[in-house]
């Protein structure tokens, strides 16, 4: 987990483990300033319980309503396998298709420069002429 220094903004890397139980106070290698550092799934946690009950004295529709489980686990599942597996394929294609593109134009440069003339410096510019 990385903690930031609330005066300096030094960022320090810190093993989970380490805040699993209560607040602990930590100090600044650079400023000597020292805050206390909470495990963010507690402070999610905490967060829900404050407003769980005052939300449940209002009469709101059941969709308005906070879930029942922790916000961290309703948190954890945003990004699927599937969904990255779909990022790297899009990426991988639009590349393919890009390196499609810059082949035609070396492959096909003296049809390319009798289309359009001004593509000739291009062509020069990059030692293809």
């Amino acid at each position: 987990m990385l903690l930031t220094c609330p005066n300096c903004a030094a960022g320090y890397e810190v093993p989970d483990h380490v805040l699993d139980g209560p607040p602990r106070m930590m100090r600044c290698a650079l400023c000597a300033t020292e805050w206390e550092a909470r495990s963010p799934l507690k402070s999610a946690e905490s967060v829900q319980a404050t407003i769980a009950e005052p939300m449940a004295e209002l009469d709101l529709p059941a969709a308005v309503r906070l879930a029942p489980e922790p916000l961290a686990q309703m948190n954890a599942g945003i990004v699927r396998d599937g969904q990255v597996r779909r990022g790297v394929i899009g990426w991988a294609l639009s590349l393919a298709v890009l390196g499609i593109i810059g082949w035609a134009g070396v492959h096909w440069r003296h049809d390319v420069e009798a289309t359009w003339p001004p593509s000739a410096r291009a062509y020069q510019a990059v030692g293809l002429d």
